[in-house]
């Protein structure tokens, strides 16, 4: 027994003047009573608590989920990078042999 309920225990068996068993009951009536209300005000601190779990999980796969679309964008960038390189070298050398077939042309 903790210093409180000894306290309790004594009160109720002195001052009320209740029988050791009485008094003895009341305080295990008590505690069960402080228990029961401790755990309702848990149990919707455990809901709390699963609700915002849910919602962590919720966004470490909505991160993981951008962090791949970012990934496939970078891949498609170079992508349409080397695509612009070779469609710049390939308008040169039309742009060239145009020019050689001119001059040949001319002369």
């Amino acid at each position: 027994m903790s210093i409180h309920q000894i306290r309790l225990y004594d009160i109720f068996r002195r001052d009320l003047n209740l029988p050791d068993e009485k008094a003895a009951a009341l305080i295990i009536a008590l505690e069960e009573s402080e228990r029961s209300q401790c755990e309702k005000m848990n149990q919707s601190k455990v809901a709390k608590i699963e609700t915002i779990e849910a919602i962590i999980l919720n966004l470490d796969t909505g991160l993981s989920d951008l962090r791949r679309d970012i990934s496939d964008q970078r891949k498609g960038m170079e992508d349409i990078r080397k695509s612009m390189y070779t469609v710049g070298i390939v308008q040169i050398i039309t742009i060239l042999g145009g020019l050689v077939t001119i001059m040949k042309f001319m002369k």
